[in-house]
């Protein structure tokens, strides 16, 4: 195959990420073929998974997003796969991990995990253009231990287009005014405080926490490069160890750092 200049930057970005999980001795399973599909492909945010429960939305709310590479990646125009496929794909790794599965089967209710947001102690759930009410209160259903509230997004793809978590109890947050106004509706939805990072880009507030025994906290970031401004800001973070990770070429299809993978808290075997 001759790859473009563009896709090998792409590729090279996405095995970056999962490179790191490697080197830190992480279990990592490639459920989704990168070079099968559209750039989308490799997301797998649809899908999501929280403690001791994976919830897999089997409605998906869109076909496909445009390009906005200007048609340089034209490996991407391929016709796309239909996207059970990559749900599909998703719970077959997931039962071969032995989780607990709950497929979304109403027709009428959307949930896209770029939208769920969980703290470790409750779910914020965007409505946006990809998450409906309905979607939201089947979540609420299935996670009944949980508090579940939604949050409107407004001028955003979805809820963590703009923030996510840093931390324990850190939310990573936007500056701009969709991304504060959402923060003000989580703080007074929720009956805990928690902490907050303010970035001055909404795409930079969306960032991959982990806690790994050997490390403590280790935050994977939008590299500075790119957000030179807000990656100044995750420096403050005296207590994390900071890796950048490039993401420039999957941003152009609305991509995210969370996107790209599913983390699962699997019990250490003695």
């Amino acid at each position: 195959m001759n790859l473009t200049p563009l896709l090998v930057l792409f590729l090279a970005q996405i095995r970056g990420t999962r490179g790191y999980y490697c080197a830190e001795g992480l279990d990592l399973t490639c459920a989704l073929d990168s070079l099968s599909g559209p750039p989308e492909c490799c997301m797998a945010a649809g899908q999501r998974q929280e403690p001791n429960l994976c919830h897999l939305p089997t409605h998906p709310p869109r076909p496909q997003r445009p390009l906005k590479t200007g048609g340089e990646l034209c490996w991407a125009l391929r016709t796309l796969p239909p996207i059970l496929l990559k749900v599909e794909a998703m719970k077959r790794v997931l039962e071969s991990l032995n989780l607990n599965i709950v497929e979304m089967v109403d027709e009428n209710a959307t949930l896209d995990g770029g939208d769920v947001l969980f703290t470790g102690r409750e779910f914020f759930v965007g409505l946006s253009r990809r998450t409906n009410q309905r979607g939201a209160e089947i979540l609420a259903d299935t996670f009944k231990d949980y508090a579940v509230s939604t949050v409107p997004v407004h001028d955003s793809l979805h809820l963590k287009s703009f923030c996510s978590m840093a931390g324990p109890n850190l939310i990573a947050i936007g500056s701009s005014e969709a991304a504060q106004k959402a923060l003000k509706t989580m703080q007074q939805m929720s009956d805990h405080r928690y902490d907050k990072l303010t970035v001055p880009d909404d795409a930079a507030a969306n960032c991959i926490y982990l806690n790994i025994p050997s490390k403590g906290h280790v935050l994977l970031h939008r590299a500075p490069e790119e957000y030179p401004e807000s990656a100044k800001v995750f420096e403050k973070l005296k207590d994390h160890m900071l890796i950048p990770i490039a993401n420039t070429e999957l941003e152009k299809v609305d991509g995210s750092l969370t996107c790209c993978s599913v983390l699962i808290n699997k019990a250490s075997e003695l």
